[in-house]
């Protein structure tokens, strides 16, 4: 759980850490490969909360989309700056369990 963490901060630290994926994949919806393109678009732009909200709203689309939920995740890491991972209402926490579903 530690090394999780641990990763996860390391690979936030990075400017270039997270890949953000296009969503391509012929099991999705139009509206969930908008809303991931929006999501990507306002990411690339650092905007990671509005990021956030299209990444939620892909995953309305499908709850099962991998790509909506690793980018959600790292939009969230984004966000999470130096917030501490144990409070409860802190962005890292809801990252570390979309990574490790």
């Amino acid at each position: 759980m530690n090394r999780i963490l641990s990763l996860l901060l390391l690979l936030a630290a990075s400017t270039s850490a997270f890949t953000v994926y296009a969503a391509d994949d012929d099991n999705s919806t139009r509206k969930e490969r908008n809303y991931i393109r929006e999501g990507n678009s306002l990411y690339k732009e650092k905007r990671y909360a509005d990021a956030e909200v299209a990444y939620r709203k892909a995953l309305e689309e499908n709850a099962m989309s991998d790509i909506a939920m690793y980018n959600l995740a790292a939009s969230l890491i984004r966000q999470s700056g130096t917030a501490d991972p144990n409070s409860g209402n802190n962005p890292m926490a809801e990252a570390q369990q979309l990574l490790q579903g």
